[in-house]
């Protein structure tokens, strides 16, 4: 709850890298139930990490993942 958007990185040799120049909103800002995304980006990177960002722009990094795989929260 308190989700407002969120930022997409990428792992690249220098560190994680965010891919999104502006934030990607959330469908609901506080809604409890799951929603689905999608986010088309040109990158050749392996590794992904989603971060949610609240009502004050605090973001929550989630783990790591490869595309095809589903994000743990």
């Amino acid at each position: 709850a308190g989700n407002v958007g969120f930022h997409l990185y990428e792992q690249s040799p220098g560190g994680w890298r965010r891919l999104n120049e502006r934030l990607i909103p959330s469908h609901r800002a506080n809604s409890t139930v799951p929603q689905q995304y999608s986010y088309e980006a040109p990158t050749a990177g392996k590794w992904f990490q989603i971060a949610d960002v609240d009502l004050y722009g605090h973001e929550q990094r989630h783990d790591p993942f490869q595309l095809g795989e589903e994000p743990r929260a």
